[in-house]
């Protein structure tokens, strides 16, 4: 055999060899970036979701029991069609390496169960809001369950994010419908009321920020049977979408019974007293709470509950008077809000 040739050979034994041997590194960009649409974002997380309650088991990929990484496997074959590498390592290799504050619904966060590791020996499926779904043998609930990044325990196990599909556009943001009951402030401690309450729709989109939190504008209607007129917002609001939030904005104030704005001259009455429309960039203002109710893929509900401030204003003559103010302004309201995010 002449030389060139057994040198030839040599070379190609020892890139096959080091290949068998050396570890694969991150990929620079998602490994399927271009084997799947960013819509599979939505049908990974719902594919998790429908394995919520499975019991953990080493090795096992079905709905008779999965461990972490299992879920994973399965619920990207079931989303795109594709076989993912099915253990941790191998999917840890196999991903773009990303922060935690990076992560969008669908790719996979990594952790280490020993305090202070730093080699990923667990995982989940993120599913937006710093929840992720993930299969465990610790803990008091094991099995397919649904945790979150803002609880200590798994924060601080928390390693680093793995991203596999195509980065979606606007991650996090989302549209948002909501339905609530406003309760006046006279009726806020007698639930029997009076016959005044009201009721609100509103509409908005947000933006997802660093650190859990939204900013976004919101319209809708507002009634207000006790003073015969409906209040238009336009509200910016921020903070946590689950949490509390706070919102500011002008109102434009309609009669109730023409539907026609009312002049700045025009005045209502309300418990008594006479009041002018605002024309004040904070013609209301206040804060919310959000409790999640469910999470099914990018849909999420929420109970709401908002404490809020109308700044109505005394008609000429109106003698000051603090309590009946704030009775007439202050309001407090209760419903639910559909949300649907960007995956």
């Amino acid at each position: 055999m002449g030389v060139c040739r057994r040198l030839s050979l040599w070379l190609i034994v020892s890139v096959l060899a080091a290949g068998a041997v050396l570890p694969l590194s991150a990929a620079d960009t998602p490994p399927l970036a271009e084997k799947a649409s960013v819509h599979a974002r939505s049908l990974v997380v719902r594919s998790a979701e429908r394995y919520l309650g499975t019991p953990y088991l080493y090795g096992g990929e079905s709905a008779r029991g999965m461990d972490c990484s299992g879920l994973v496997y399965t619920a990207y074959l079931e989303a795109t069609g594709l076989r993912v590498p099915r253990t941790v390592a191998a999917l840890s290799s196999w991903v773009q390496k990303i922060s935690l504050a990076d992560l969008q619904p669908g790719d996979l966060v990594f952790f280490s169960l020993q305090p202070g590791g730093t080699q990923a020996n667990h995982m989940g499926i993120a599913a937006g809001e710093r929840s992720f779904i993930h299969s465990t043998s610790q803990g008091a609930r094991t099995g397919v369950i649904r945790s979150s990044l803002s609880d200590p325990a798994w924060a601080s196990r928390a390693l680093y994010g793995g991203r596999a599909l195509p980065s979606s556009t606007l991650p996090g943001s989302f549209v948002h419908f909501g339905l609530m009951a406003i309760i006046p402030e006279e009726d806020i401690l007698n639930l029997a009321g009076k016959g005044t309450w009201g009721f609100a729709f509103s509409a908005g989109a947000a933006l997802s920020l660093p650190f859990g939190l939204a900013a976004g504008i919101e319209t809708g209607f507002r009634t207000d049977p006790a003073s015969g007129i409906f209040r238009v917002p336009l509200e910016l609001a921020i903070g946590r979408p689950v949490g509390l939030a706070l919102f500011a904005g002008p109102v434009l104030t309609l009669s109730a019974q023409t539907f026609q704005p009312l002049d700045s001259g025009d005045t209502f009455v309300r418990y008594g007293r006479t009041y002018l429309p605002s024309s004040s960039l904070f013609g209301t203002f206040g804060i919310r709470h959000g409790s999640r109710l469910f999470a099914s893929g990018s849909y999420r509900g929420d109970f709401i509950a908002e404490l809020r401030y109308d700044n109505y204003l005394r008609a000429p003559g109106q003698p000051a008077d603090m309590t009946a103010d704030l009775q007439a302004c202050v309001s407090l309201s209760f419903g639910l809000r559909l949300r649907i995010l960007q995956f």
